[in-house]
């Protein structure tokens, strides 16, 4: 049966004459509607997009027969060392990137290798604004975890995650941009998530980048293929996963994603998972999450696991166009995380009444309206998201239903911002009848 939303708009503190009833299905596990609201900022980046691009980056990383910890460093067509100095070149023809490495040390099965993690910083325009980072590992690994020479392709696993990584900054970086923006290759993920540890523990404190100041951290891993090794296909769907704590900055993150993506109307669904990674699988958005930084994985609906970690991660496995439409999605949330407008200060669930609940936060500047999403009990994600146009809000609703509330601003280019932590409709105030 569908619950009828009511929702009185009230500015400067009087009630607006109008009201407005809004009739949804709502589902626990279902993610909100899609609003398909068209950027002036978005449309032409997304445009831009470019499949072969993609491919070629695969085809260059697979190349290079193996980027295991302990191949080549200084071959200039295989191993590791060409595959760092691969990124490094891509990411220096960008004009005004900032290209850097931070060199550690890993032991894995008794041997030491010096690594490097690339790193591309593009300035944004206000240097108040929160950092956003994107992640991908660069490096591969085979059946035999020791042969720093067997080969270990990597197509999918991660080359598709580069792939999309470099593309990703490509376009953000052609474009004015109010957060920082960090583009990160990671080494060492395959023989347990090193490189990003040691760029938690000894990069980010070196740069002042406190879980308050660097906001999000997006990590792409296995986008590439929309089949796994029974042969089914899901080209429709791309999985979130995120530290299982509710509520956790992760979490919220994830959620997050989700309405962006809804928003929007991006090319593939995004799917919350519940748990922080696949079964008995790791991926670097761990290393950031467990030091109390928001940190999701984003992982293609389906893989094939059979292939994973072996010669047989080839580019045949890759699916060109799902590629795009991943990376298209994958833009549509980092291009909103860059550019929208700082999260609403000051939430708050004024009170319950016989009518609902009455919500209020303080105006954002440069903003043109604002975004609200209303979580339910028992739910995964934020089952609905709707536009509002002020700053106070009276939620007509069964009381016993909303389980939280989040708020976002938006600008006058349909660009949304980030999201204020949800506020407990639980904790509200004192009841009013």
């Amino acid at each position: 049966m569908p619950i009828v939303f009511a929702l009185l708009i009230v500015s400067a503190g009087t009630f607006s004459a109008s009201m407005q009833e809004v009739s949804i299905e709502v589902a626990n596990s279902a993610p909100p509607a899609h609003f398909r609201v068209l950027s002036s900022t978005l449309l032409p980046l997304l445009e831009q997009v470019d499949a072969e691009r993609l491919m070629s980056h695969i085809e260059s990383l697979q190349s290079f027969r193996t980027r295991h910890v302990h191949s080549p460093k200084h071959m200039a067509d295989q191993g590791i060392g060409a595959a760092c100095r691969y990124l490094m070149d891509e990411f220096a023809a960008m004009p005004g990137m900032r290209v850097t490495t931070q060199e550690f040390q890993t032991q894995w099965m008794g041997t030491t290798s010096t690594l490097q993690n690339v790193i591309a910083i593009s300035p944004g325009t206000d240097e108040d604004a929160a950092v956003i980072l994107v992640g991908a590992h660069y490096d591969s690994i085979s059946l035999d975890a020791t042969d720093g020479f067997a080969a270990a392709p990597g197509a999918v696993d991660n080359g598709s995650g580069v792939a999309a990584l470099l593309e990703l900054a490509r376009l953000l970086h052609s474009t004015p941009h109010r957060s920082t923006l960090l583009f990160v290759g990671f080494s060492a993920e395959e023989v347990g998530l090193v490189g990003s540890r040691r760029f938690v523990e000894q990069y980010l404190p070196s740069e002042g980048l406190h879980p308050g100041r660097l906001r999000a951290v997006i990590n792409l891993d296995i986008i590439g293929s929309s089949s796994d090794e029974r042969g089914r296909i899901n080209d429709a769907a791309i999985r979130v996963f995120s530290a299982p704590d509710d509520p956790s900055q992760s979490r919220h993150l994830a959620r997050m994603t989700q309405a962006y993506a809804a928003y929007y109307g991006a090319d593939l669904q995004i799917e919350l998972q519940e748990t922080l990674d696949r079964l008995n699988r790791f991926g670097d958005h761990q290393s950031f999450s467990n030091a109390g930084y928001p940190a999701v994985r984003f992982t293609s609906a389906l893989e094939n696991r059979y292939h994973q970690h072996t010669p047989l991660d080839l580019i045949a496995d890759v699916n060109p166009e799902y590629l795009r439409r991943a990376t298209r999605t994958l833009l549509t949330v980092v291009h909103a995380l860059a550019v929208g407008l700082p999260a609403p200060e000051r939430v708050a669930i004024l009170s319950r009444t016989d009518s609902g609940y009455e919500l209020t936060w303080e105006p954002v500047s440069g903003a043109d309206g604002y975004v609200l999403a209303i979580r339910h009990e028992g739910s995964l994600v934020f089952d609905e998201v709707r536009a509002v146009g002020t700053t106070r809000v009276l939620w007509h609703e069964d009381a016993g239903v909303v389980t939280s509330f989040a708020v976002a601003a938006r600008d006058a280019n349909g660009d949304l911002g980030y999201f204020a932590g949800e506020q407990s409709a639980l904790a509200a105030g004192e009841w009013h009848a």
